[in-house]
């Protein structure tokens, strides 16, 4: 969540004239994000070249953040900033 400033420095930067806003949606955004431990699933139901007896003793590794896991949003949030920062030079208000 955005911090009072912050949503006041943009709705100030908004009230421009000759200032245009846009906003966009990342697609498959959390699986940009590397997972910091080890998660493991079961293999799902339809998985291609596996049965179901084979099934019930698969598991798959997960090395990305998927949506659905608790950790995924914030994992995205450290990938996100850490890219501004080391790539734009942005910085983090406090």
């Amino acid at each position: 969540t955005p911090s009072i400033s912050t949503t006041r420095a943009v709705l100030a930067l908004m009230a421009n004239p000759q200032a245009s806003v846009c906003s966009f949606d990342v697609k498959a955004a959390y699986i940009h994000a590397s997972l910091k431990q080890p998660q493991y699933v079961h293999v799902p139901f339809g998985f291609p070249g596996v049965d179901d007896i084979k099934r019930r003793h698969l598991v798959l590794r997960i090395t990305k953040a998927l949506y659905g896991l608790k950790q995924s949003g914030n994992l995205w949030n450290r990938h996100l900033a850490k890219t501004l920062a080391d790539e734009f030079g942005f910085s983090r208000s406090s």
